[in-house]
């Protein structure tokens, strides 16, 4: 359910806004739900019980609000801008790659690619990773917990710059990545692992199976 709070002559509503999202009033919700199992529950009564500074002085707060709201208005027009340039990038690619696929030099991907098939073998023996649609993580902090089974012997080791992807999807698209934030890592045994001989780049080959329209995946499963 869903706890509504309402702001009385007292306070103006959108300084009451910003301020419970403060790490100090996000930290007094915190304490009262220490003790509580997951999921975190918290009634409305235990809201009431938190303090808010106010200042009676009306510009005060109306200051504070215009402060954060020309913040929050450069904040939504930078994320506009990445957008757009994801979007640009990603154009570029699709471009650069189609005038490559007409020039018909192709080559199969078992005389590239090289499987990389160790395992763990002993539990625990390096940082699982998750291997998403955006990138690679660790998996502690891309879910903040740790989901992986807590015997890890026998997941696959994927060193740095080495390459993976979820043998399964649950859109029908496949994202190759590269990892490259640990030395060595663990995935589940259901992703494989490999990288390229001395005929392709790892960088140029996932750029290509991630962008190149002549690149077709589908889900099998399904």
């Amino acid at each position: 359910s869903l706890a509504r709070i309402k702001a009385n002559e007292s306070i103006n509503s959108k300084y009451l806004y910003y301020y419970i999202q403060t790490s100090q009033f996000q930290h007094e919700l915190w304490k009262r739900t220490i003790h509580v199992a997951f999921p975190k529950k918290i009634n409305k009564e235990e809201i009431d019980e938190c303090k808010v500074y106010v200042n009676n002085n009306d510009n005060f707060q109306l200051k504070i609000v215009k402060i954060f709201k020309c913040i929050d208005a450069r904040i939504s027009t930078q994320k506009k801008i990445i957008e757009d340039l994801k979007s640009q990038i990603n154009q570029i690619r699709y471009n650069f790659f189609d005038t490559i696929d007409k020039n018909n030099n192709f080559i199969e991907l078992s005389k590239i690619i090289i499987e990389y098939s160790k395992k763990a073998q002993t539990n625990s023996s390096f940082p699982v990773l998750s291997s998403t649609k955006s990138d690679i993580f660790l998996q502690t902090e891309y879910f903040n917990k740790d989901t992986a089974s807590e015997n890890t012997m026998g997941y696959k080791i994927i060193p740095r710059n080495y390459c993976t992807y979820r043998a399964m999807s649950d859109s029908g698209r496949f994202t190759f990545n590269i990892q490259t934030i640990v030395d060595y890592g663990i995935i589940s045994p259901a992703y494989p692992v490999f990288t390229c001989n001395n005929l392709m780049h790892n960088d140029y080959l996932i750029e290509y199976l991630n962008f190149s329209k002549k690149i077709t995946f589908t889900n099998s499963r399904s």
